[in-house]
């Protein structure tokens, strides 16, 4: 059985422009519009329910209205379901950086197949595997709270930790494989994200930096 991941946001801003760009593309970067594939270019624009996917080491940089800026890892598939009056993606596979301005008025969700999320402003990562339903998500700054879909189980998750979520979630952690992280969202090639996900866990004197 398959479950999701929704992130709940409230942000705040009474009014957000139309569109949401590409600020930095490398590699083969695509996009689904109506069944139709465009592959996209530096500054091209996102639309709702476009379809995002990134080939083997290729990521892209995407900046919304909101100030609100997301990184996807190659290998990935995220719809942008909505933007404009409230933030919906679902993160099918794959990994993406989410960089989360403060608002009031915004509701912000990401789904996967495992839970639910809600946040204030922060910046987190989220990771969907391909082959099973198990998600990881890990916090930089701020908190999320985790919502299993199946048992309604929470788990606060704060700054420096992480849960894998699948039939339940784990005790938040300090998580080995998240110092790999490149939380990188400046236009540069060097901002590529190839962490490797291991089930290690209890870092001492754990720090992003």
């Amino acid at each position: 059985m398959k479950f999701f991941i929704s992130l709940c946001i409230l942000l705040g801003e009474s009014t957000l422009a139309s569109s949401a760009l590409f600020k930095y593309v490398r590699g083969t970067v695509t996009v689904e519009r109506s069944g139709v594939q465009i592959q996209v270019l530096k500054n091209s624009e996102i639309l709702e329910n476009d379809i995002i996917r990134t080939s083997k080491k290729s990521f892209a940089l995407i900046k919304f209205p909101s100030g609100t800026q997301i990184k996807v890892d190659p290998k990935s598939k995220l719809t942008v379901k909505n933007y404009i009056r409230e933030f919906n993606f679902n993160l099918d596979r794959g990994g993406t950086i989410f960089q989360v301005k403060k608002r009031k008025d915004i509701f912000f969700k990401v789904n996967t197949r495992t839970a639910s999320m809600g946040v204030r402003g922060t910046t987190f990562y989220i990771n969907q595997s391909k082959n099973s339903d198990l998600s990881w998500a890990c916090v930089k700054e701020g908190s999320i709270e985790v919502i299993h879909n199946k048992s309604n189980k929470k788990v606060i998750v704060n700054e420096g930790l992480g849960v894998s979520v699948e039939d339940n979630i784990s005790k938040p952690e300090a998580l080995a494989w998240t110092r790999g992280i490149n939380w990188n969202l400046n236009e540069s090639d060097k901002g590529i994200n190839n962490v490797k996900i291991t089930g290690e866990y209890n870092i001492l004197n754990f720090d992003y930096e």
